[in-house]
């Protein structure tokens, strides 16, 4: 069987807004020490071109959608989503086309890896047979 470690949970009972936008709101407990919505992604490289960039994402039938910076943004573009995190609760907003996500798999990030070595310094460590995806971690600088 193919065989995948992912960094992302399914998240269902999303609830509609109007014909374009759903909601769901999950309490900061679900993610334990990582938000990757309050996370930016940043680095040396990195141009955010005037808007924020959460290492977090939303997919659908794993496929990534586009992440929005505002609520207006998400109304015009099918396939995105937007974010916003309070002290209590992570609150993802998504268009997802003619698509009912509580009829389609839909997954959130929710850890940094997807696999972690357990001490810093080790040389190298050889995974096969492993699909990995959906970790929310920074991206390596090229720098």
């Amino acid at each position: 069987e193919q065989v995948e470690i992912k960094g992302s949970e399914v998240i269902k009972n999303w609830k509609k807004q109007n014909n374009r936008i759903w909601s769901v709101s999950i309490p900061n407990e679900f993610f334990g020490d990582y938000n990757p919505y309050k996370v930016l992604i940043s680095g040396d490289w990195f141009k955010p071109k005037g808007r924020n960039h959460h290492t977090g994402e939303v997919y659908l039938n794993g496929v990534a959608l586009y992440e929005e910076d505002s609520m207006e943004s998400l109304l015009e573009r099918k396939l995105s989503w937007y974010c916003e995190v309070d002290k209590n609760e992570t609150h993802l907003w998504a268009n997802f086309g003619e698509s009912d996500p509580n009829k389609e798999t839909i997954e959130i990030n929710v850890r940094q890896s997807c696999f972690y070595p357990d001490e810093p310094g080790r040389n190298f460590i050889t995974v096969s047979g492993f699909t990995m995806r959906h970790a929310a971690s920074q991206w390596a600088p090229p720098t």
